[in-house]
């Protein structure tokens, strides 16, 4: 499964302010963020045997304004192409109209499911501390889990696409 999450914008809603959660305002400062995101690929599918199959992928945001400030950021990543269950878990890839559950974690313990600002899980939230220049950046691993118990779905590459909308 070739699951693509390109996350490539040049500005993302940034709280400036420590303790700030997701979804809050703030006084805005001068400052800009852009952000990249490695492929968190499964490689070819085959759940016949009953394991879990994971992978990871590797979140990026480079930041500048402020000297000395924390830049704190929301990174959302919504249903992606294959869709997702109403509460936003588990999400789908697909293989033609063969869909295999998966989901997108903030943890290596696979508990804390990578959410969406528009679903019912949280979406991570980043502080990114900038330099004495103004500029800093953090990486975040991205865990992806396709659970076991799904013997029944076909072998076979799976996909789906996080590019445009369904990022923030």
């Amino acid at each position: 499964m070739r699951l693509r999450q390109r996350v490539l914008c040049a500005m993302a809603a940034v709280l400036l302010a420590a303790g700030m959660s997701c979804g809050m305002s703030s006084t805005a400062a001068a400052q800009s963020c852009s952000f990249s995101m490695t492929d968190a690929n499964f490689g070819s599918v085959d759940l016949t045997g009953g394991a879990a199959q994971t992978t990871t992928g590797t979140f990026t945001a480079t930041c500048s304004g402020l000297p000395n400030a924390t830049v704190r950021v929301c990174v959302s990543f919504n249903n992606g192409s294959g869709g997702a269950a109403a509460s936003g878990s588990p999400r789908y890839m697909k293989n033609g109209t063969t869909p295999l559950t998966y989901d997108l974690f903030k943890d290596a313990g696979y508990t804390s499911v990578w959410g969406t600002t528009a679903g019912l899980f949280v979406p991570a939230t980043l502080s990114v501390p900038l330099n004495s220049s103004g500029t800093g950046s953090v990486s975040q691993t991205v865990y992806g889990r396709i659970a076991a118990g799904q013997s029944t779905v076909p072998p076979g590459t799976y996909t789906s696409s996080f590019a445009g909308g369904e990022t923030s």
